[in-house]
């Protein structure tokens, strides 16, 4: 409508990408140009500051996040999540969530924190495969862990699809890495311009849109590193709800399922760890 101010990030030359919408009310709609690199505050700010709004109420960020496997397309997932901040109008984030209906979006209502809900999830969960990795766990194993659980694709072939210079951006803005060993695994692959599946080379080398996995790779125990992956996206869940980011368990595992393509038919992380109290007990883990 005509006051609402819809902002999108744009690639270089200029087209719009589906990365990012704000949404003021009272502005003129206008686009900006974001730079795609930049973590989601660093955004956030930026938007601000390229919108002219005069007494405008609370921006509602919404940030649409799409991860899936470009060889299935049933497990693309895509889903909006409508941040709130301190001072946000509710009636912003009702409108948000109004027009994420409207594109065909599952809205999901968050507090404005660092990396939202999935982010956050997903930088753990990539953090400790990362961590596995140079303890010597090949990553054709840990894909194959993750992927005979129910993901829809491996964490090393998920930040390889995202962008490696991405993921560095997003373990950097978190904060997260104690130790720096994921920012150092990261950077040196970044130095060396390897970014994963955009430029044919990351963790994987890649041919045709696909990762070439070695042959003959010791699988490891499949079920343990399962459960290790498991773990850490289990452990950042409840966290994540203990910290408020969203206001039910039911929610968070709506977002999982579909920012993330947790396995549906287990109901979300925390159904599953619920309903499966022996599978994510950490006192078995090794």
């Amino acid at each position: 409508g005509g006051d609402a101010a819809l902002l999108r990030l744009k690639r270089e030359d200029g087209t719009p990408t589906p990365k990012g919408i704000a949404i003021a009310s009272d502005c003129n709609p206008r686009w900006c140009w974001l730079d795609p690199h930049a973590g989601a505050m660093a955004a956030v700010a930026e938007a601000a500051r390229n919108v002219a709004c005069t007494g405008a109420r609370p921006l509602a960020l919404t940030n649409c996040l799409n991860f899936g496997n470009p060889e299935k397309p049933s497990v693309m997932w895509e889903f909006v999540e409508v941040v709130r901040g301190r001072n946000t109008d509710p009636e912003q984030i009702g409108r948000g969530c109004a027009f994420a209906a409207q594109i065909e979006k599952l809205p999901l209502p968050v507090r404005s924190a660092p990396g939202f809900l999935v982010n956050r999830v997903l930088a753990a969960y990539l953090r400790e495969a990362f961590a596995a990795h140079r303890e010597g766990v090949p990553i054709e194993a840990l894909d194959r862990a993750a992927t005979e659980f129910g993901m829809p694709m491996g964490p090393v072939e998920l930040a390889d699809s995202v962008g490696l210079d991405i993921c560095l951006n997003v373990v950097g803005e978190l904060g997260t890495d104690d130790g720096g060993s994921a920012r150092e695994l990261l950077q040196s692959l970044v130095d060396a311009g390897h970014l994963g599946k955009k430029t044919g080379k990351g963790f994987y080398d890649w041919q045709d849109g696909r990762p070439m996995r070695k042959a003959n790779t010791n699988p490891g125990d499949s079920e343990l590193l399962s459960k290790r992956l498991l773990d850490a996206y289990l452990s950042e869940c409840r966290s994540a709800l203990a910290d408020g980011v969203v206001e039910e368990a039911d929610l968070l595992d709506a977002g999982m399922i579909f920012g993330t393509g947790f396995p549906p038919f287990l109901g979300g992380p925390l159904n599953y760890a619920n309903t499966h109290p022996r599978a994510t007990d950490n006192s078995e883990a090794a």
